[in-house]
């Protein structure tokens, strides 16, 4: 394979090799939008020097850029953000947050996010000379080969946050979701649930491998089980579809959701039927964001977010600093399941 040089770069994001040079050179003064075109043909080109320093801006030292999906409507991306703030507080590093919000589509879930969302936040990172940049709520199948390498070859080190087992590409903290709901499930097995319903988001199925692998272990015979696919977790929707279930096996008496959202709505409708919850029918949630808030407030699977935070922040930190080796690595956290029986007060 032909070694990328330094006129290749050039001929193929349209500027001098001279340019390139200076680029390519720490505190060399070249036009930020430049700077963002000559890391892209980089990128393109699978250019990838020895140094983390590619296009390095030395500029504003105490800056994390911290990119998240639907911020606005996520209760769970809000914690985080918080998280992350603190987090960085303990470094003298100060956060910039920008959240992308696309337009649901009809079957609620939101429109995919493309590889110019990912470029437009990297140049923004560029342009602040951040230390480094946080990224939660995307998933590898959005990004090319040549998104791939601009991220590599950026010179800024982006950690990515939850994101889903399947992808090892880039640097990442996440918890082990599937773990979590498999500690749920048999919890649920291990108090007498015999009736097991799983409910999840379309695009957190992973998150069921958890509870089949804990029903297929449970002995002596697996309980009956099922496993629905939702699309929209409004409480009006959510509510509607569990309306349903009950219709073809009123019999369920353990519920896990993917997230407290769908959970919500669960809940609701269990509620409106005179359920008693968790007597009647025990219901588990996922995040832990909502759990605690709802009328009963019932069990979830808990995230480790601070731990999440303090991790990425660190990652940033060590290999901005060159302690780090800067070669991709995955950092997972164990969830943990918060028991609510409010007969006994809440069980750790």
């Amino acid at each position: 394979m032909k070694k990328v040089t330094i006129k290749d770069i050039a001929k193929k994001a349209g500027v001098s090799t001279a340019t390139v040079s200076r680029a390519l050179s720490k505190g060399a003064l070249v036009a930020d939008e430049t700077q963002f075109a000559i890391a892209k043909a980089a990128g393109e080109l699978g250019y990838n020097r020895s140094s983390k320093a590619l296009l390095r801006n030395e500029g504003k030292p105490g800056l994390i850029y911290f990119l998240m999906k639907s911020a606005q409507i996520n209760p769970f991306a809000r914690m985080l953000d918080f998280s992350i703030i603190q987090a960085a507080e303990k470094w003298n590093i100060k956060i910039v947050s920008a959240s992308l919000n696309p337009e649901a589509t009809k079957t609620g879930k939101p429109d995919p996010l493309t590889e110019a969302h990912i470029i437009m936040h990297i140049q923004e990172a560029m342009k602040l000379c951040v230390k480094g940049m946080i990224i939660s709520g995307f998933e590898d199948k959005i990004m090319n080969k040549s998104i791939s390498l601009l991220i590599q070859n950026c010179g800024i080190p982006i950690v990515f946050i939850n994101r889903g087992f399947d992808s090892y590409s880039f640097t990442c903290v996440s918890s082990d979701a599937s773990k979590g709901i498999y500690f749920a499930t048999k919890y649920l097995l291990e108090n007498g649930r015999k009736n097991l319903l799983m409910l999840a988001l379309t695009w957190q199925m992973l998150r069921t491998r958890g509870f089949l692998r804990a029903i297929e272990e449970h002995s002596p015979e697996k309980p009956k089980h099922a496993v629905v696919e939702i699309h929209d977790d409004s409480i009006k929707n959510t509510y509607g579809e569990t309306e349903k279930i009950f219709k073809k096996n009123p019999h369920i008496d353990g519920i896990l959701c993917s997230s407290d959202e769908l959970a919500a709505g669960v809940l609701r409708y269990l509620v409106h039927e005179g359920k008693k919850v968790p007597d009647d029918v025990e219901l588990i949630g996922y995040n832990d964001n909502l759990a605690p808030m709802l009328t009963p407030p019932i069990s979830s699977v808990q995230v480790p977010i601070k731990e999440i935070a303090e991790s990425a922040i660190e990652m940033i930190v060590k290999e901005e600093a060159g302690t780090d080796p800067s070669l991709v690595k995955t950092v997972i956290l164990e969830p943990r399941l918060i028991v609510r029986n409010w007969q006994n007060g809440p069980v750790l």
